[in-house]
């Protein structure tokens, strides 16, 4: 994106590859429609798909490396945008058998300061109980016992930059393999937030683990959570009073 405008869509393929004749490398993070849009109308000019495929032609033109930004829907595909993030993996392997320089990150739960609470994606997690412990008496969880990866922002961005500059190449899965439940989250952000009310716990769904492809020479700093977890909170206490 530049000055607001989401270069990756067709409608700006002239100012997009502009950049891309001079540009070090691409990274592509997703077309500019909603996830319930994908939903209805999943190959729509703005889908991730359309602009995805317009990102790897460009970049194919003028031999730049890219570095997509995926999913963990891809994983495992129980709906229809998780049915597209694999599509589009799928289209990155075949730029890749023609020569490009592409690797593909799917992201897990980030998490981290200044993240936006009204986001839509999983990651909405911390800043929920953050949100929830810092303004309320009695906090109610009713996923317990899910079991999610969570990876501090920072170390995201140090997978990405790796990702670019490192010549990698293939599908990798950024996260730090180590399994949190929600209600062990929970506990280390009440902590944070010096919370004295009441916490009910409700376990109703299935826990949902994942396999990690390990990403050479790379790994989180913050595999612990509480580091960057406080980190987060102090965030959000200095933004929000």
């Amino acid at each position: 994106m530049v000055n607001g405008q989401i270069l990756g869509s067709p409608e700006y393929a002239e100012e997009f590859e502009n950049l891309c004749k001079n540009a070090l490398g691409i990274f592509h993070l997703a077309g500019h429609a909603g996830v319930v849009d994908h939903e209805i109308y999943p190959w729509m000019p703005g889908s991730d798909y359309a602009a995805t495929a317009h990102v790897l032609q460009s970049a194919l033109k003028y031999s730049v490396p890219v570095v997509v930004i995926s999913s963990a829907h891809a994983l495992e595909c129980i709906n229809v945008y998780g049915q597209l993030k694999r599509s589009i993996e799928q289209l990155c392997r075949l730029y890749l058998n023609r020569g490009l320089q592409i690797s593909v990150a799917r992201l897990f739960n980030i998490f981290g300061e200044e993240q936006d609470e009204a986001i839509t994606y999983r990651s909405v997690v911390t800043t929920s109980l953050i949100r929830q412990f810092l303004g309320q008496d009695q906090v109610s969880i009713k996923t317990a016992d899910t079991l999610r990866d969570y990876v501090y922002v920072a170390d995201v961005v140090a997978a990405l930059q790796y990702l670019m500059f490192d010549g990698s190449q293939g599908v990798y899965e950024i996260g730090s393999g180590v399994l949190t439940n929600t209600q062990h989250l929970a506990g280390i952000i009440s902590g944070l937030c010096d919370f004295t009310g009441l916490v009910d716990f409700n376990s109703t769904h299935e826990p949902d683990p994942y396999k990690r492809a390990a990403l050479a020479d790379w790994m989180p700093q913050h595999t612990s959570l509480p580091e960057g977890l406080d980190k987060t909170v102090a965030s959000w206490r200095e933004r929000h009073g």
